[in-house]
């Protein structure tokens, strides 16, 4: 570096910094650039988010693994025919802040009007993700209560 003139330095300097920020651009791209803020579209009817992790630390990879597995189980057991929406818990921060979702793998029960009924969050310390039971309860109180409402409108 010593036999570098004032003009080399100042390019090299220059150069670090440029791939500096085309790194940063490419990793803003990769997680979902300006789209991240997209509202996710519930049609007026009750469902589950499931906040997860695309890709975990090492430190998690076994427990969103037994999160997903186990979520995956439960839904195509298709239990209260209720729509599952997998959320990605680092790339939608606003719907995790939205939903009050601090941590993952973590469990949301929204009724109609979009409102945090239920919330589960991780981990129970079993060998299950969730406590699915307590879940579908939750799922069976909000579908008695929102099912008359739809039939007096």
């Amino acid at each position: 570096m010593d036999r570098l003139t004032g003009s080399q330095k100042q390019a090299l300097r220059y150069g670090f910094a440029g791939l500096v920020l085309i790194a940063v651009s490419l990793k803003f791209m990769l997680q979902g650039g300006l789209d991240r803020h997209t509202p996710i579209v519930l049609n007026g009817e009750p469902a589950v988010l499931f906040f997860s992790l695309d890709q975990p630390c090492d430190c998690m990879q076994v427990d969103v693994q037994r999160a997903d597995e186990q979520m995956a189980v439960w839904k195509e057991q298709d239990l209260k025919a209720i729509p599952v929406y997998r959320i990605d818990f680092e790339t939608r921060r606003d719907l995790a802040n939205q939903y009050g979702v601090r941590q993952t793998p973590s469990l949301v029960l929204v009724n109609s009007r979009e409102d945090v009924v239920y919330q589960q969050k991780y981990p129970l310390f079993t060998e299950a993700s969730f406590d699915l039971a307590a879940l579908e309860a939750q799922i069976q109180a909000l579908s008695q209560i929102e099912q008359p409402a739809k039939e007096t409108q």
